[in-house]
């Protein structure tokens, strides 16, 4: 997977490439969870709501390392409810819809 990065915000590339390598590592990790064919809305906001949770946790809990293992959770968890909502099959989700509201 190549991504590109815009020259504008290149300084950042170390760090972003930390994290998306973090979150692919965490997606490996946790592949006996299922991926979005095995959840709906409800449940991912439910997993959203843990992960902030643990998230919350360790940082009162001053860990710093497992603060940003926790931010790379919530970060799948949005990718997973992108991913579902996108697949999502309602009217107002076409991009006929979007086109005609503007959007």
């Amino acid at each position: 997977m190549q991504v590109h990065l815009p020259r504008e915000i290149g300084e950042y590339e170390p760090e972003l490439r930390f994290m998306m390598e973090l979150m692919i590592k965490k997606l490996y990790v946790n592949r006996h969870k299922g991926f979005v064919e095995d959840a709906n809305i409800s449940s991912l906001l439910k997993v959203m709501a843990q992960e902030m949770g643990e998230l919350e946790s360790s940082l009162s809990n001053q860990q710093q390392f497992e603060a940003i293992v926790e931010c790379a959770d919530v970060a799948n968890v949005v990718i997973l409810l992108a991913i579902h909502i996108a697949r999502l099959e309602r009217p107002e989700f076409t991009w006929e819809a979007k086109e005609r509201n503007g959007k």
